[in-house]
């Protein structure tokens, strides 16, 4: 804003001693050669001068506005990242408080979160948390994007729907062939179909269908309502581990996450 006054007030100051120097040539015109000729070379080299500092001052608004528009961009830029990592580091606090939660259902209980499992050839598998309880073990996923989940959860392929006439197939996180759920059974060798249970843990937005198919160690839930789910899921479960299986079971399991 100073910049444009101090601009402004440059240009009143030229175009008065332009006007100044036109009245002293009209007026000296007839009367003194060496004066008006003078004069003139003056008027003439304020008028380039004039020009000269017109564009000068576009020049220099131009760059004026091109650095405002790159320090916007910029700014954009990082305020867009504040935003991601204030989301993030909310959502990671949510997240927390969810597990808490979950833990404190069980009066004992072991946990991994968000680790992976080493398998052959290099190969690592992820999971989102696994919970060794004395009411069973159980795998937890957690979906962050809201849609529509449906299908027989019996099954190995269930559906979801993103958008009016759009929907994908996707592998049941619930079924017993899901990669997580067979590591998981073969490291520990769980010979009881029971004693391992899966829980999905939705958007309160999202929507399901097909919730009748679900058998006593499967669940889904919305986050709202992960504590009340969870306990109809423990309360139908008729498995009784000791601490002594619990940390034997926890002991194992470390052995086979990667890092």
């Amino acid at each position: 804003m100073k910049k444009n006054s101090l601009l402004e007030t440059m240009d009143i100051i030229i175009i008065s001693v332009i006007v100044i120097q036109f009245v002293m040539f009209m007026l000296n015109y007839e009367t003194k050669l060496v004066i008006t000729i003078f004069s003139a070379l003056q008027f003439v080299s304020l008028i380039i001068y004039f020009i000269y500092s017109v564009k000068l001052r576009a020049g220099f608004e131009t760059i004026v506005n091109q650095e405002s528009e790159f320090f916007n961009k910029q700014f954009k830029e990082i305020k867009y990242n504040f935003d991601r990592l204030s989301y993030d580091v909310t959502e990671y606090f949510d997240r927390q408080r969810d597990i808490t939660d979950i833990q404190n259902i069980f009066s004992n209980s072991r946990m991994a979160y968000r680790k992976r499992f080493s398998l052959d050839n290099n190969q690592t598998l992820g999971f989102d948390l696994i919970l060794i309880t004395n009411k069973g073990i159980f795998i937890f996923d957690f979906f962050e994007a809201v849609f529509v989940l449906k299908g027989n959860y019996q099954n190995d392929i269930i559906k979801i729907q993103y958008s009016k006439n759009n929907e994908i197939e996707v592998f049941n996180p619930l079924s017993k062939l899901h990669p997580v759920y067979q590591t998981l059974k073969q490291t520990l060798n769980i010979e009881d179909n029971d004693m391992i249970k899966r829980m999905l843990i939705l958007d309160d937005d999202s929507l399901v269908t097909g919730l009748e198919t679900l058998d006593q160690n499967q669940g889904i839930t919305k986050n709202i309502d992960i504590t009340s789910k969870l306990r109809q899921l423990i309360d139908q479960s008729m498995v009784k581990l000791t601490v002594t299986e619990i940390e034997k079971y926890k002991e194992i399991l470390d052995k086979k996450i990667a890092g």
